[in-house]
């Protein structure tokens, strides 16, 4: 290489490193304004600190209704992903979960998270999904190994769910009913819980499915173990007849509240 056309190199490489140093010092606020779209299916509220780390008072899922928030939370951002205009951080949510994970940001409004792990209380999230009226307790821990969101509903997901020590409430009287799990998966453009009781009075086996346009469907068998509860067996029996086998059937059909 010829020493002036090294030279320029080196000058073009300097002025890079200058520019990608003023930007990773620049108001977060700023940069936010200019990548997220006035569309994009979340919104960055309260945002303060410089583009390389800072706080967001609230991140607004803006296209379910109501509009549902999330945080405080805290990012720190990959500054090699400006290149490529795709930024990506670490992410740490503080309410109504406790979650922490990865999220690269398109320039045309869609998220992809990847190695997201969460908990909290199904209660509150019971609440955060529209349905607060539920009277269950218990925790709720989430893997997420990535979910594409462009619109208020997923593209695409792939996880784990457990609902631990979950109870039912009513008045007075609390219903014990073990853990729940379930297998996240989108097939063909639906998503999918496969779902499992692992401990707990009950035998479970079912799935809830959602589809693009907020549909869902939940189809789960359930039937109480040889030593539940008599409550909880009571309760059972109100559903109906169970099949030659003691299963009693559940089947649920309805729409989310999304935007459409």
């Amino acid at each position: 290489m010829k020493p002036q056309i090294k030279k320029r190199w080196l000058i073009l490489a300097g002025l890079l490193a200058l520019l990608a140093g003023a930007l990773l010092q620049a108001p977060a606020a700023w940069l936010t304004a200019k990548l997220l779209p006035e569309n994009a299916p979340v919104r960055l509220l309260g945002v303060s600190g410089e583009v390389r780390g800072g706080r967001i008072q609230q991140i607004e899922l803006s296209q379910l209704r109501p509009p549902k928030q999330l945080g405080p939370a805290r990012w720190q951002l990959n500054p090699f992903s400006l290149l490529w205009l795709h930024p990506s951080l670490t992410l740490d949510i503080s309410a109504p979960v406790l979650a922490r994970g990865q999220l690269s940001l398109s320039p045309f409004g869609s998220a992809h998270f990847s190695d997201w792990r969460a908990t909290g209380d199904v209660a509150e999230l019971a609440a955060l999904a529209g349905y607060s009226f539920l009277p269950v307790r218990g925790q709720v821990g989430l893997t997420l190994d990535h979910l594409d969101l462009s619109g208020p509903l997923p593209d695409s997901l792939a996880g784990t769910a457990d609902l631990l020590s979950l109870q039912w409430q009513l008045g007075r009287q609390v219903l014990e009913l073990g853990d729940v799990h379930a297998d996240l998966a989108t097939v063909e453009g639906e998503h999918i819980a496969t779902l499992s009781a692992p401990r707990g009075p009950l035998d479970l086996e079912g799935t809830a499915r959602i589809n693009a346009e907020g549909r869902y469907d939940v189809n789960v068998r359930v039937k109480p173990k040889a030593d539940a509860p008599q409550q909880l067996v009571n309760l059972l029996r109100g559903l109906g007849r169970p099949d030659s086998q003691a299963w009693y059937t559940l089947r649920y059909r309805g729409q989310l509240p999304v935007a459409r």
